[in-house]
């Protein structure tokens, strides 16, 4: 069941963050770290009501943020609107991949763009995370732009799915 994340759930959510870094140095993305996502990232998309958990009878085994607002640099990417909801650290505990919770997540990111009558959804994941961008290509995405990342040398993706 996917719902809205409650402070209780932050060291559910901590304990998968650590697994997806390990998993992701061991097939060399560096897009997540022990520096990002923080804790403090996740407090702050519950705070604003922006942070998702798919809840089963084991537990917490994802999350994902569904944001009104894009990061800073959205506004440079040659998306089609800015009347979107953007897929921010969407994470599936890697013991409960391939069971549909992405598909999940999916699913209520589009009910909830057309509740509030979004025109599109947005993301952006690292060149080198291809299990990210599978996922957007999945879903019906498009492929944007491709965008330096100021802090790293791997360059970003921004992907576009327009809904109306």
């Amino acid at each position: 069941m996917i719902r809205l994340a409650i402070e209780t759930d932050l060291a559910a959510i901590m304990g998968i963050v650590k697994e997806v870094i390990e998993e992701m140095g061991e097939r060399g993305s560096v897009q997540w770290s022990s520096n990002y996502p923080s804790c403090e990232d996740f407090l702050r998309d519950i705070k604003k009501s922006e942070l998702y958990v798919c809840e089963q009878a084991e537990g917490i085994t994802g999350m994902c943020t569904f944001s009104h607002t894009g990061h800073e640099e959205y506004g440079e990417i040659p998306f089609t609107t800015t009347n979107a909801l953007t897929i921010k650290r969407l994470a599936v505990s890697p013991s409960h991949r391939n069971k549909g919770i992405s598909h999940q997540f999916m699913a209520a990111i589009l009910q909830l763009a057309e509740e509030t009558n979004k025109a599109a959804i947005n993301g952006d994941t690292f060149k080198n995370n291809p299990h990210a961008q599978k996922f957007f290509l999945k879903h019906e995405f498009q492929w944007i732009a491709e965008r330096p990342d100021d802090d790293r040398d791997v360059p970003l993706y921004y992907f576009e799915r327009l809904l109306k």
